[in-house]
C-alpha cells in the first residue's frame, strides 16, 4: 500500500472512532439530568438584566432595582409577569426587611396581574421607597399578592444612570431631601461600594 493510501485510511478510521463520542453528547447529558439533576444549557431560563429575577412564586419578579437619586432614597421597579395562575393576580403590598430597613407607602389599591399578563411597575412610575441605602448596595423587599405569594429576596440599588436614567424610562425620582447631594452620573464621581468609594475601597 502507498504512503498516501495509508494516509487516507488512517484518517478515516481515526474519524469513524471519533464519531460515536461526538455523537454520545446528548445520551450523556441526558444520563446527568436524570442522576444529577443537570438541564440541557438551551433548556434554562436565562433573563439577562442588571436587576433581580424571582421565579419561585406564581408571579415571576424581574429586572427587580430600587433607582436612587442620592442616599436613603429612590424608586423600587420591576416587571411582575402572571404566566403560571389561571386568574388575575394583585400586587397588594411592598415591604422592605433585613438589610437596608426600608419604607414603602402603602398601596392604596390593589395592582391587577391579568391571567397571563404583565404589569410593569417601569411603566406605572415605580413605587418611592426611603431606607438606609447607597448605590452598590443589596437591600431586602418583600412583595405581597393576593393569592397568599410572599416573596422576599434582595434587590440592587443603582444609580439613575446609563440604562437607569430617569429620562429613558419615563421615571420620576422622588424630590431631593433637603440638603441632599444628588448623585453625578460622571462614572469617576459616582460614589457607593460597588462604584470605588470608600466603602468599597
Amino acid at each position: 500500500m502507498s504512503h498516501l493510501r495509508r494516509s487516507t485510511a488512517l484518517a478515516t478510521g481515526t474519524l469513524l472512532l471519533a464519531a460515536p463520542l461526538l455523537t454520545a453528547c446528548g445520551g450523556f447529558g441526558d444520563r446527568l439530568d436524570a442522576t444529577r439533576g443537570f438541564q440541557p444549557a438551551t433548556g434554562k431560563v436565562n433573563t439577562l438584566s442588571n436587576g433581580t429575577n424571582d421565579r419561585t412564586g406564581v408571579v415571576d419578579i424581574l429586572g427587580a432595582v430600587v433607582i436612587a437619586g442620592e442616599p436613603d432614597r429612590g424608586l423600587f421597579t420591576a416587571t411582575l409577569v402572571n404566566g403560571n395562575s389561571d386568574e388575575s393576580e394583585f400586587l397588594e403590598s411592598l415591604a422592605g426587611g433585613g438589610s437596608g430597613d426600608l419604607t414603602f407607602p402603602a398601596i392604596p389599591q390593589p395592582e391587577e396581574i391579568a391571567r397571563r399578563g404583565v404589569l410593569s411597575l417601569y411603566r406605572t412610575g415605580g413605587v418611592p421607597v426611603t431606607g438606609d441605602f447607597n448605590i452598590g448596595d443589596f437591600v431586602t423587599v418583600t412583595l405581597g399578592f393576593s393569592g397568599d405569594q410572599v416573596t422576599s429576596f434582595e434587590v440592587p440599588v443603582v444609580p439613575p444612570c446609563f440604562a437607569y436614567s430617569p429620562e429613558k424610562l419615563g421615571v420620576e425620582l422622588p424630590a431631593p431631601a433637603e440638603g441632599a447631594t444628588p448623585y453625578d452620573c460622571d462614572i469617576d464621581n459616582l460614589e457607593g461600594p460597588a462604584h470605588g468609594g470608600e466603602e468599597g475601597e
